[in-house]
């Protein structure tokens, strides 16, 4: 089983000027229809559209200005340590900075998928 280290990853999305990446998540989804008959026993069910998002967070460095790509439709790239890379275009639908008198500013920003997701190598 190929296994990979978080260590090392990057993302990429325009108008977020650094993104200092502490992890990253994408989560895909598809839909499905019921396509059950009256008299079947079992229920069946038919393939629908696929979406996904992807959520990111960073720490969040003061010269950042990537609350202007808040609203914004560009190419999302997530490359894991492995070498795999996620790319799709995407809408930045939430920029979320918070911070903690322990701990430096972090930032989360968030992703809608609009399109294909690409997996590669």
């Amino acid at each position: 089983m190929a296994v990979f280290h978080g260590k090392g990853g990057s993302a990429t999305f325009s108008g977020i000027d650094s993104i200092l990446l502490l992890s990253w998540s994408i989560d895909t989804s598809a839909d499905v229809a019921e396509a059950t008959d009256m008299g079947d026993t079992w229920k069946s069910y038919q393939a629908g559209f696929k979406d996904w998002t992807a959520t990111l967070e960073c720490n969040k460095d003061s010269a950042d200005v990537g609350i202007d790509a808040l609203g914004t439709t560009d190419t999302l790239t997530i490359t894991a340590t492995s070498g795999k890379t996620y790319s799709g275009s995407a809408i930045c639908t939430g920029y979320s900075p918070s911070a903690s008198k322990d701990d430096i500013a972090k930032l989360t920003i968030t992703f809608q998928g609009t399109g294909t997701l690409t997996e590669s190598f």
